[in-house]
């Protein structure tokens, strides 16, 4: 079983992307091995409407989420958020916030809000740190990535909510892998870290926990193929290989199945 924790839909707008449909995306997954995925749109960051973007997503993956999983995207700082936000989390399988590219930080109260929505629903709070790497940015669009030093005192001030640092690249994570491995709330996805470094795959399995890793791809901006090749072939054991593939993203997921927070953290699948 191979399960994505990071897959997207819809069009980037500085460069051209293929299998960005449904059933490019589940062709793509076909042919290197990804079983399900979690899947946002990358409209939902760039629309001034998110909703718009995140209805897109739903009516896209209706019929195919046994395998397409729906993860929406919430700006807690546009009006009406509330509203909005009702009319799309009943469906959603976890939450993604972009406060760099949003306009608000987190340690704002709006943002506590919206954990607070999220906890309501049991879901996870996945925050994408950057969408591209910064040195690659368009010239009129430079946007600095999100401190993850801040990620970590949101999830101490709400420990009953998961969180997942997304897009992250190994230094991030190793400035701050004391306090990521003490928080028993928060994960990291892999998708930026697995593209540079041969060996990270087995430094944060030493450093902060297989059960803390989640296989993340970003495709189809990234082709995918990579990751998991990273992930198969590490030095670790098997038992920490399914973790990291599917085992903690399934664990994250949980309410999907009907599983509740304190199952999901007791390592119920």
């Amino acid at each position: 079983m191979i399960m994505d924790f990071n897959a997207h839909l819809g069009n980037y707008p500085f460069r051209r992307l293929k299998y960005n449909t449904p059933q490019g995306l589940l062709g793509l997954m076909d042919k290197v091995g990804v079983d399900k995925a979690l899947v946002s749109r990358f409209e939902a960051i760039f629309y001034k409407d998110w909703l718009e973007a995140n209805r897109m997503l739903l009516e896209d993956l209706e019929s195919l989420r046994s395998r397409l999983i729906p993860c929406v995207t919430v700006n807690p700082k546009f009006p009406g958020w509330t509203m909005d936000l009702e009319d799309c989390i009943r469906e959603a399988a976890a939450v993604r916030v972009y406060p760099n590219y949003h306009g608000y930080k987190l340690g704002d109260s709006a943002f506590d809000d919206l954990v607070e929505a999220a906890s309501s629903r049991g879901i996870p709070v996945i925050v994408t740190v950057r969408i591209q790497d910064e040195r690659s940015h368009p010239w009129f669009l430079k946007i600095s990535p999100v401190d993850l030093a801040h990620v970590l005192d949101a999830a101490e001030r709400h420990p009953e909510v998961d969180f997942v640092i997304c897009n992250a690249y190994l230094n991030d994570v190793l400035t701050v892998r004391r306090e990521i491995a003490r928080l028993e709330n928060v994960y990291v996805e892999l998708s930026f870290i697995l593209t540079v470094t041969l060996n990270s795959v087995e430094r944060l399995t030493e450093e902060i926990g297989a059960e803390k890793l989640l296989l993340g791809t970003y495709m189809p901006f990234f082709y995918p193929q990579c990751a998991i090749n990273r992930v198969k072939k590490a030095e670790i054991n098997e038992e920490e290989r399914e973790l990291i593939l599917w085992r903690n993203a399934s664990r994250l997921l949980g309410r999907i199945r009907g599983g509740s927070l304190s199952e999901r953290r007791r390592g119920q699948p």
